[in-house]
């Protein structure tokens, strides 16, 4: 485990360095993450919004009562062709 340990960081004077290798690694893997999870804490939001307008359509259908409607167009209808 120090062997290992000892190649991947070397310390001198206390001063830690890293090499070349792991450092333009994480350049490279880092924003591929950060990006990873902006990505999908946006699809997140979109799929919350488009929920979100399905669940109000759905409150609507639901609270709409066609028989009301056609009974109070039917009695207009019957009321202004009385007169």
């Amino acid at each position: 485990m120090s062997i290992f340990r000892h190649r991947m960081i070397k310390q001198k004077e206390n001063q830690i360095y890293v090499n070349a290798s792991y450092t333009v690694e994480a350049a490279v893997i880092v924003p591929i993450i950060l990006f990873t999870i902006a990505g999908g804490i946006h699809i997140s939001f979109q799929l919350f919004d488009e929920t979100k307008q399905a669940t109000v359509i759905q409150e609507e259908v639901i609270e709409l009562n066609p028989v009301k409607i056609i009974r109070n167009l039917t009695f207009l209808h019957d009321v202004t062709d009385g007169e």
